[in-house]
């Protein structure tokens, strides 16, 4: 997956509905949040019980603001 938030998201959103349940985050990046995906938080709720998210060192974060 590129290191984009936007595709981060739509990752989760396959996860959930195609059941894609690996997801591979780009080596070292920073995926930033931005806005609300749902509610207050910034992706969308798990619903696949067997998602694996492979990290690599990557760092999810919530923007300042």
């Amino acid at each position: 997956m590129d290191c984009d938030t936007t595709a981060l998201i739509d990752a989760f959103d396959m996860a959930n509905t195609r059941g894609d349940n690996v997801l591979d985050l780009t080596d070292h990046c920073a995926y930033s949040l931005t806005a609300a995906d749902s509610g207050e938080d910034g992706l969308p709720a798990v619903t696949d019980d067997n998602l694996v998210i492979h990290g690599h060192n990557a760092t999810i974060e919530r923007a300042p603001g």
